[in-house]
């Protein structure tokens, strides 16, 4: 329904085999990290007000447990191999688009 925190409870209860080997868009928020020294205020402030990314893959969904799915970009037809493969957390993922 578009709400992220209603989207996340389904997600965290669904189970992506039925969708495997479906075309799928995958919205997932990234992991950040910061490299230079900062203050708590600093700290504080970055993590109440950087939402950070949203990231979007394109592929197949090839498999998953209970943690994470695999969707892979590239897949051939004749020897079943795959390419451009992720491994998301299902924890991270906000929504999964079926394409085709």
């Amino acid at each position: 329904d578009g709400n992220y925190e209603s989207n996340k409870k389904y997600l965290m209860k669904k189970s992506f085999k039925t969708i495997k080997d479906k075309f799928v868009k995958v919205i997932w928020h990234d992991a950040c990290s910061k490299s230079h020294w900062q203050d708590l205020r600093e700290i504080k402030d970055w993590i109440d007000n950087d939402k950070g990314y949203l990231c979007e893959n394109v592929g197949w969904v090839i498999d998953e447990n209970k943690d994470f799915i695999v969707v892979c970009a590239r897949k051939t037809d004749f020897d079943k191999t795959y390419g451009l493969c992720e491994k998301l957390p299902k924890k991270m993922i906000r929504e999964v688009v079926l394409l085709k």
